[in-house]
């Protein structure tokens, strides 16, 4: 008797929770009744009932999430939907594609295997599992994927980063010369081409550019690649009056576009400063198990010293994974709602088999998972408060040549968003200042700070310093990582593939007279 009347309670609230439009708590509900009791023809009609209403309310929440940039939100929405829903593909391929962007490929490769697994033939799923395993390291099996797709300018396209990442340039060449082809009036697959070749008068396919650039809505800001593709021609070409002004144009369409707004980024750390005030954490627990942060500011040298890193047969270079800033983001969020009032060891619990769970995914337990994510600076004493044994190294490059690798840079997502406008790089590069000096007084003993000239010029010393503080093994291979034969995924493996060099940081030289404002903000920071 009292199990029917904790049915007819449990039916009662689900019922309420439908009214409120709290469609989790009402499926969750439903569900449990008939977990017990999977013929209750009320729990049976409830979800049967709340299902249209519920998908339509899902989808649209989803929508409104992602135009606020709320993304984690939007992911859960969809996720709650294709749980209902799970026959519509739709819903299925938007919830993979989200998770993808999200920085989740294990989610996208098991929620696009989901859709396969009942529309076998769907290819957007196809192309979504393609690009997981690919994100997830498996790039021969990607590959065969991406092989069994129509050519189309995505999949050959999605050839061409495979190729890139494995460093055969001549088959990225013509991949993405093929691509233009197939899709002549995409900006984006011009900036691809405009990657693997150097220009010169006269040049065809700078031609070509011209004219879809003088075809395209000026303030379009689909037209940004293009815009950055004529930058790098006319650049190649020296002409820096004509390049800056296409670089400025792009940036200013990307930064129209995302809307990135600076006082987000510090909210976050003030809220940092607050949770960690007075903190100092204990130093590693061990100096030879546990991952590897390589932090700094994006463009300052975190695939060359993964890449140093991983020369180590024990060490696995993971590229950038994304498990501790949403791992992080929940946790902020969480606080700033009132759910959580202080950091308890379960909460630090949670984070720790979260971010490890997350690091499965690309390496197994007997090695030490190198994670490249340069903005993971934020979150250090995060990372170190919920893994004692973790080791950051910290990488300072020199402002200006930083500063205008940033701003000349096509960055995927909205995370780098303050890279398309010269003050958003000024203060975000006083708040990574700041940020890093926290750090250090919270969690000093699990950091190391390195530069990045002094790597390139002195680089026995300083690789045999990151050996001693890391506890990997150094051998004289860490001063050939262009020897390794690892696929690079990130913008700078070109570079990576060539001996340790000097001189880079002087590039930003030939742009000084356009970069004065820059420097000026720099100078005003006291950065410079």
């Amino acid at each position: 008797m009292a199990t029917l009347l904790s049915t007819d309670k449990a039916l009662v609230y689900a019922q309420e929770a439908e009214r409120k439009r709290d469609w989790a708590t009402a499926i969750d509900l439903y569900k449990g009744v008939l977990t017990q009791f999977p013929k209750n023809k009320r729990a049976l009609g409830g979800l049967n009932g709340l299902k249209p209403k519920a998908v339509q309310s899902l989808l649209q929440q989803a929508k409104d999430a992602q135009a606020a940039h709320h993304w984690g939100k939007s992911q859960d929405f969809l996720s709650l939907a294709f749980q209902l829903a799970p026959e519509l593909p739709e819903i299925g391929t938007a919830l993979a594609q989200l998770q993808l962007e999200n920085g989740d490929p294990a989610s996208a490769l098991e929620t696009a295997g989901a859709v396969l697994a009942s529309h076998p033939n769907r290819e957007e799923a196809v192309s979504i599992k393609a690009i997981a395993l690919r994100d997830l390291g498996r790039l021969k099996q990607a590959k065969d994927l991406f092989e069994t797709l129509p050519e189309t300018a995505d999949s050959v396209t999605n050839l061409a980063i495979l190729a890139r990442a494995e460093g055969d340039k001549a088959k990225e060449t013509h991949l993405c010369a093929k691509a233009i082809e197939l899709a002549p009036a995409n900006p984006s697959v011009h900036w691809n081409y405009a990657n693997v070749q150097t220009y010169k008068a006269g040049n065809a396919h700078l031609k070509q550019m011209r004219r879809l650039a003088q075809d395209m809505d000026p303030k379009d800001p689909q037209s940004a690649p293009l815009r950055m593709a004529l930058f790098k021609a006319y650049d190649d070409m020296d002409e820096r009056e004509e390049a800056f002004s296409h670089l400025q144009a792009a940036n200013a369409l990307t930064c129209a576009a995302t809307r990135y707004d600076f006082n987000k980024d510090a909210l976050r750390y003030a809220l940092s400063k607050n949770i960690f005030a007075n903190t100092r954490l204990p130093e590693p627990q061990s100096q030879t198990s546990g991952p590897i942060f390589v932090t700094g500011l994006p463009r300052s040298g975190t695939t060359l010293v993964e890449r140093i890193l991983a020369q180590d047969p024990r060490a696995k270079a993971c590229g950038e994974l994304s498990f501790v800033e949403r791992a992080t983001s929940r946790l902020m969020q969480r606080i700033i709602e009132g759910e959580i009032k202080r950091f308890s060891d379960h909460i630090l619990q949670e984070l720790h088999t979260e971010i490890l769970d997350g690091f499965s995914c690309h390496a197994d337990k007997d090695h030490r998972v190198i994670d490249k994510m340069p903005l993971n600076f934020r979150w250090i004493g995060y990372i170190c408060a919920a893994i004692p044994e973790a080791r950051i190294i910290h990488i300072n490059r020199d402002p200006m040549a930083v500063a205008w690798s940033l701003y000349r840079h096509a960055f995927v997502g909205l995370e780098n968003g303050f890279s398309n406008a010269f003050e958003d790089i000024a203060k975000f590069m006083v708040l990574r200042r700041e940020t890093m000096g926290f750090w250090k007084d919270v969690c000093p003993a699990h950091i190391l700070e390195i530069s990045y000239n002094d790597l390139v010029t002195n680089a026995e010393t300083i690789t045999r310093q990151l050996a001693e503080f890391t506890g990997l093994t150094w051998s004289p291979d860490w001063l050939h990582p262009e020897r390794s034969e690892a696929a690079v995924l990130t913008a700078s493996a070109d570079q990576v593939r060539k001996p340790i060099y000097t001189g880079s940081d002087a590039d930003w030289r030939r742009y000084a007279p356009q970069l004065l404002p820059l420097e000026n903000m720099l100078k005003s920071a006291g950065l410079v």
